[in-house]
């Protein structure tokens, strides 16, 4: 028997416009009814009072807390999420939260400027650690939103006291109900399982993740960067890959290597020929010295890289 939950989406509204909308369209893609009021204004009465008979209508609250507190209702003095939040409480609503972890945090205040946050900081964070203090996640990107709401409604459809609707058309005799449950549940075992290797694949990919590009992409491009290492006093030279060189030199990169006067010619290749390739994938850094000098370092991308390496090295999964 196929019951539908009615989940109010709370959240500000500017800041998390993309949220809100894989939100909505996590709840329709799960077959239920997604609920918010983001199209009111703030500080109505008349519609304050619908917004309460919609979270007492809802079967289910749904916070996204981004790095806003929101707009103030001067009745309670909490913001209008705040007070969302503190409503569907006291109605025993189930409520599932997510919050926006620092790192997202920091990319949405690097691509929004001081939009992404807002000036009442201590009732932020006095209402992040409630929140965190219940069930809640974090989130670091949309797909955490889809994956939280999927798996909460997933959770709910076995609670009999969260009262959802269903169409008469669905109603039965008994002996129908107890199929349609047996078949829901083994639906729901096959979605946690698909969900479980999503997860294990996500983690897989994000390890491998050095930066913006994959170990394989980066390996894959200084593989194919080959430098002129001269081989003898009369000009013959030998190309060697820019990922053999830098894994050879891996101990001068770690040190860091100056482009100080007298500079011998290994240093001199590693500096000028193989360093400015590293750049581009941030597997070094260039230190400014005295004297307009410079040093060419391993970063924690270029650390992460030869150890990946060394890694694959051991288990013999790639070919050094």
């Amino acid at each position: 028997m196929k019951k539908k939950y009615q989940v109010f989406i709370s959240s500000t509204y500017s800041d998390l416009i993309d949220e809100r909308q894989m939100a909505v369209e996590a709840v329709l893609n799960a077959g239920h009814i997604p609920a918010g009021m983001e199209l009111f204004k703030s500080g109505d009465k008349t519609q304050k009072e619908v917004i309460k008979k919609w979270i007492e209508d809802s079967d289910v609250y749904f916070l996204i807390l981004g790095g806003r507190y929101g707009s103030i209702d001067f009745e309670t003095g909490l913001s209008y999420t705040h007070w969302e939040y503190e409503y569907a409480t006291t109605l025993k609503k189930p409520i599932f939260s997510v919050v926006i972890s620092n790192q997202y945090l920091d990319k949405k205040v690097k691509s929004m400027g001081l939009a992404a946050t807002d000036g009442y900081r201590e009732n932020y964070e006095e209402f992040r650690d409630k929140v965190l203090s219940k069930v809640s996640r974090f989130f670091d990107d949309l797909k955490d939103i889809k994956i939280t709401i999927l798996e909460s409604l997933q959770e709910l459809a076995s609670d009999d006291k969260v009262e959802g609707w269903v169409s008469s058309k669905e109603i039965g005799s008994f002996e129908k109900i107890q199929t349609e449950n047996s078949k829901l549940k083994t639906k729901l075992l096959k979605e946690e399982e698909k969900n479980k290797k999503l997860e294990e694949k996500l983690s897989t990919v994000k390890s491998n993740q050095i930066g913006e590009f994959s170990y394989e992409e980066i390996k894959g491009v200084l593989r194919q960067t080959f430098i002129d290492i001269p081989v003898d006093a009369e000009g013959k030279v030998e190309k060697i890959d820019c990922h053999r060189l830098f894994v050879n030199a891996s101990d001068s990169f770690n040190i860091g290597i100056d482009n100080a006067a007298g500079m011998g010619v290994a240093d001199k290749i590693l500096f000028f020929e193989v360093a400015p390739r590293l750049l581009n994938f941030n597997l070094i850094a260039v230190d400014k010295l005295p004297n307009r000098m410079q040093r060419v370092r391993a970063t924690k991308d270029g650390l992460k890289y030869l150890a990946m390496t060394e890694v694959r090295k051991l288990k013999k999964t790639t070919t050094y």
